[in-house]
């Protein structure tokens, strides 16, 4: 599993959405053509979102609020 941060500055939690659904896409797009495989279904991608400052004041509890979304993402599938 790999874990990256994607920084959005003055994006409300919709937009942050809509840049998560487009990362999605883009990502089983770059792996169906690098691997040549006709279908995705097996691919999954989570995201956890935070957002300032419903979800913290500070990057120590805003990542702390990404990861447990992450962890919630996983523990629902």
């Amino acid at each position: 599993m790999t874990i990256n941060s994607v920084l959005l500055p003055e994006t409300l939690k919709e937009g942050a959405v809509c840049v998560e659904m487009s990362l999605g896409e883009l990502a089983k797009e770059y792996v169906k053509e690098t691997l040549g495989s006709e279908t995705t279904d097996d691919i999954i991608i989570n995201f956890g979102l935070a957002t300032f400052p419903e979800d913290g004041r500070d990057s120590m509890t805003l990542l702390k609020a990404a990861k447990e979304n992450i962890s919630q993402a996983l523990f629902e599938e």
